[in-house]
């Protein structure tokens, strides 16, 4: 889970207090240097609590990873 720790902070200031996290997928094509780590996140804030689906994409250009979707 080392690349969720990275933006855990930015988790945290959007959604409250991270009370887990699983990794739901990767995706890389090494032919385009993309990949993309999704997350399911646990969270509990103020009023409000449940599970919301997050992804880490590093893309040279991220819009043609078509919002984290690698094509093939």
């Amino acid at each position: 889970m080392k690349p969720f720790e990275l933006v855990r902070s930015l988790v945290e200031e959007e959604l409250g207090e991270v009370r887990g996290v699983r990794l739901y997928g990767a995706h890389l094509d090494p032919e385009s240097m993309t990949a993309v780590i999704e997350y399911m996140v646990d969270f509990r804030g103020e009023g409000r609590r449940g599970a919301h689906g997050m992804k880490i994409v590093h893309a040279e250009n991220p819009a043609e990873s078509d919002n984290g979707v690698l094509q093939g």
